[in-house]
């Protein structure tokens, strides 16, 4: 008898110094792991902890927060959420095709550096702008400096992205990678939904392009971050990132056709990391829809960082 209980007792202190150590190879696991985002550096201790030991969140409640505000000014949309510490989505019309407008800008953005980081082109490489490169319309200041400028890949990718300059779009997406190029990439990285000639897009390709990218699934970590710095700060921060704190930082980009306005990207704070992607259809008001827009990503925002 007295074998046995001292049988029990050993396997006993043998179970509880398996889990102590097992628990404590996860959190060494999470100190050291690191991505390659510019975001990734925010995570916090209470970020680790809450992927080992997450609360969830009722997905109903933030659709039903979302879905009242958006529902008053647009006749459709698509929202996602996905959080990067902990395990939560909302999905609302995910897959519905709308005009990406200038949200295809990414994948020219993420090609034309996976060329860069396969040695087809280096971004040191130059353009000449064309008379019939200039796009006369919409967004970017190229169109207003004229013919003969000469710009670098790297310039060029940087106003594309930052501030939505629809001649370096034309020129980096036609000319120098070509469209058909653009659509094979993304597709052999799994977007089913994006046509670079139709200039189409869903929510549910864009935030697995964003997920891939922050993965570093896509580029290397120099690249990647180069990439999401053309993302912040932007010419138009009157979407997404308007109503939040100083201390969200967030690396989005803008989309705007006739009668849709869109944004999406990835919010960082100090408490949670998330990608919101908001699509609409249903205004010719750019100034209130990108409003809406506006008071959308802030009542998100309050939903994820609250516990």
């Amino acid at each position: 008898m007295p074998q046995r209980n001292y049988l029990h007792i050993f396997i006993g202190f043998l179970f509880l110094f398996l889990t102590i150590g097992s628990l404590f190879f996860l959190v060494r696991t999470l100190r050291k792991t690191e991505t390659v985002t510019p975001f990734s550096k925010n995570f916090t201790s209470e970020q680790k902890v809450k992927i080992l030991f997450p609360k969830k969140k009722n997905s109903d409640t933030l659709k039903k927060i979302v879905s009242g505000i958006l529902s008053k000014k647009f006749d459709t949309y698509s929202v996602v959420v996905q959080s990067y510490a902990e395990d939560f989505s909302l999905r609302i019309n995910d897959s519905l095709i709308f005009t990406a407008a200038s949200i295809n800008k990414l994948p020219i953005v993420v090609t034309l550096y996976d060329a860069v980081q396969r040695e087809n082109l280096k971004l040191e490489d130059t353009a000449t702008i064309q008379a019939d490169d200039i796009q006369a319309y919409g967004t970017g200041s190229l169109q207003y400096e004229g013919s003969g400028g000469i710009y670098t890949l790297k310039t060029l990718a940087r106003l594309m992205i930052n501030e939505s300059d629809n001649t370096a779009a034309h020129v980096l997406g036609s000319k120098v990678l070509g469209l058909s190029v653009i659509q094979k990439k993304i597709e052999s990285l799994g977007l089913i939904s994006t046509s670079m000639d139709d200039n189409t897009t869903t929510n549910y390709d864009m935030a697995f392009l964003f997920k891939k990218l922050s993965d570093g699934a896509i580029v290397n970590s120099k690249y990647t971050q180069e990439i999401f710095g053309f993302m912040k700060n932007t010419a138009y921060e009157d979407r997404l990132p308007v109503l939040l704190p100083k201390d969200a930082v967030v690396y989005h980009k803008i989309g705007t056709a006739l009668g849709e306005i869109h944004d999406i990207g990835i919010v960082s704070t100090p408490k949670t990391t998330y990608y919101v992607g908001i699509l609409t259809k249903g205004t010719l008001d750019e100034t209130d829809g990108s409003k809406v827009i506006g008071e959308v990503s802030k009542q998100i925002y309050d939903f994820m960082i609250n516990d």
